[in-house]
């Protein structure tokens, strides 16, 4: 286990002005829309039409959304826990180390580089990545959701390497999380198999 990684769980910071209030209800109601137009699966796919994965500057704040194209896994798990749990699905967000090919998180390193909205620290080394999802629970099933992808966690599809630890940061709604047939313990990092 690796309890040196010390990354909190990413949370979209509020302006006590209007500007967020705005954008946030912006955000709210357009997966309102969404929702009426029937989406497949999972909802919150939406927002892979309108923002890419990239660097994210940090404190985030819900008006940045207004701004950017480009936003991090925290901003994408935050969105979409906020947006899931809107809907009623039990949510819970996870922090993961991912496997990496050094081709891979060199081509990452560079993109982030050439940005002056966040650091690298998310890269672990050649071969290690970290990366924020949600645990959900979908048809009473769990689900380990990648809202950056909008896939399940560790899918071939990803661009994203296996979990080779998992940290569960906040409770299931009392349920207990299983990786496979590894449970999650709240607040440690889990050595976990690469297929769940």
């Amino acid at each position: 286990m690796n309890d040196a990684i010390t990354f909190s769980r990413s949370v979209i910071s509020t302006h006590s002005s209007q500007c967020c209030v705005d954008v946030r209800s912006w955000i709210e109601a357009r997966d309102d829309a969404d929702q009426i137009i029937g989406s497949a699966s999972l909802p919150t796919g939406w927002l892979q039409d309108i923002y890419e994965w990239g660097p994210s500057a940090w404190p985030f704040y819900w008006c940045d959304l207004a701004s950017t194209k480009e936003m991090d896994c925290g901003v994408f798990a935050d969105i979409a826990q906020i947006l899931l749990e809107r809907r009623g699905y039990l949510c819970a967000r996870i922090q993961i180390v991912e496997s990496a090919l050094p081709a891979q998180t060199k081509f990452w390193a560079e993109k982030w580089s050439s940005s002056d909205r966040d650091s690298s620290s998310w890269i672990l080394d050649d071969g290690r990545v970290y990366h924020e999802a949600l645990a959900v629970i979908v048809d009473n099933e769990l689900l380990f959701f990648d809202p950056t992808e909008h896939l399940a966690v560790g899918s071939p599809h990803s661009t994203g390497g296996s979990p080779t630890q998992i940290r569960l940061t906040e409770p299931l709604h009392g349920r207990e999380v299983y990786w496979g047939n590894t449970k999650l313990t709240l607040g440690q990092w889990t050595q976990v198999d690469k297929t769940s």
